[in-house]
C-alpha cells in the first residue's frame, strides 16, 4: 500500500513526464534555431539617394520580396497558407529596415538569421546566398526610403510539430540550408561578363523553385523541371515566358511559374534577360548533379 503522500506522487508524475518532455522538445529546437555560426557584420554605409532607391526597387520586384511581404511592403500573414508551421510572418519590411541596422538586414536576407541569433523558417534566404553587396546596399536604401504602412500583424510563432521535426526528423532552418548552395561555375574574367550576370540572375531568383543547381527540384507531389529546358526556347519564346508567362507551346498556365513571371520577371531588362538566356542555354553541356536532397523526391 502506497503512503498517504506516496499515492500522490503518481498523478503528478504523470502530468510532470509529458511537460517536462514539451519543454524538451522547446529548448532543444531553440538550441538548434540558435546553433548558427554568425557572419561578419555587414558594415557597408547604406545611401539615401534617388539611384540607390531605383536600383533597389529593382531588385525588391525581380526577388520577390512584394509577393512575399506585400503590395506595400506592409508585411502578411501567411499562417493559412503554411499550415501546421505556427504564425508565419512576413514582416513589414518598410518598418523592419528603419528599426534594424544593414548588418542585421543582412544576416536575415543572405544568411538566414533573424535580429535574436535565430534560423528563419520560411524567409528563402538560400535564395539570396549569392545577392551582390551593391545590390543589397540599394536594396536597404530602398526599404528605408519606402513609406511604412501600418498594419496589425500578429507575433510569429512555431508549432510544437514544427518544434518536433526538428529534433527529432533534422527538419533544417533556412540558415541551415545556405551553406548548401553550391558554388557559383562562371567567372566574368574566364566565361565572360554576360554568363556570369546570367547565372548571377539564376543563382539569385530561380533556385527558390528548380533546385539550389537549377536543374530541377522535387518536393512531394511537385515537380519543377530542369532550367536546361531554356536551350529549346527561341530568344524570343524567352522573352515571353519572362514578360507574359507563357510557354513555348502557348500554354499561359504554368501554375507559380507564371504568376512568377507576371510579378517578378516582368520587371527584368532587356539585358537581363539576354543574360539569362545565354547562361541557362549552357545548362545542357553540364552534367546533372546526383544525390541531392531538392530532387530525392517524397
Amino acid at each position: 500500500m502506497l503512503l498517504p503522500r506516496a499515492r500522490y506522487l503518481v498523478p503528478i508524475l504523470a502530468a510532470a513526464l509529458p511537460i517536462g518532455g514539451l519543454l524538451a522538445v522547446f529548448l532543444l529546437s531553440e538550441w538548434k534555431l540558435r546553433a548558427h555560426d554568425r557572419p561578419p557584420p555587414f558594415d557597408r554605409e547604406i545611401p539615401v539617394t534617388v539611384e540607390a532607391f531605383a536600383q533597389g526597387e529593382h531588385i525588391a520586384r525581380t526577388r520577390g520580396c512584394h509577393s512575399c511581404h506585400g503590395a506595400r511592403l506592409e508585411g502578411t500573414d501567411w499562417t493559412p497558407e503554411w499550415t501546421g508551421l505556427g504564425r508565419v510572418v512576413a514582416p513589414n519590411l518598410a518598418r523592419y529596415a528603419r528599426e534594424h541596422d544593414a548588418a542585421t538586414i543582412e544576416r536575415a536576407v543572405r544568411h538566414g538569421i533573424d535580429a535574436s541569433g535565430r534560423g528563419l523558417w520560411s524567409m528563402p534566404s538560400f535564395n539570396f546566398r549569392y545577392l551582390r553587396d551593391d545590390d543589397l546596399v540599394a536594396l536597404i536604401s530602398y526599404l528605408r526610403q519606402h513609406p511604412v504602412s501600418v498594419d496589425s500583424l500578429p507575433l510569429r510563432y512555431h508549432t510544437l510539430e514544427t518544434r518536433w521535426a526538428q529534433v527529432a526528423r533534422g527538419e533544417a532552418d533556412q540558415a541551415s540550408w545556405v551553406h548548401l548552395v553550391p558554388p557559383l561555375l562562371t567567372e566574368a574574367g574566364r566565361d565572360g561578363p554576360l554568363l556570369a550576370e546570367g547565372e548571377y540572375l539564376a543563382m539569385t531568383s530561380c533556385i527558390e523553385c528548380h533546385g539550389f543547381d537549377l536543374r530541377g527540384a522535387i518536393e512531394g507531389p511537385n515537380v519543377t523541371p530542369d532550367l536546361a529546358v531554356v536551350a529549346t526556347y527561341s530568344r524570343q519564346e524567352f522573352e515571353r515566358l519572362m514578360r507574359e508567362g507563357i510557354s513555348r507551346t502557348g500554354n499561359a498556365d504554368l501554375v507559380l511559374m507564371s504568376k512568377t513571371a507576371r510579378n517578378r520577371f516582368v520587371h527584368w531588362t532587356g539585358a537581363e534577360v539576354d543574360a539569362l538566356y545565354a547562361f541557362l542555354g549552357t545548362l545542357p553541356a553540364r552534367p546533372v548533379p546526383t544525390g541531392v536532397f531538392w530532387r530525392a523526391g517524397p
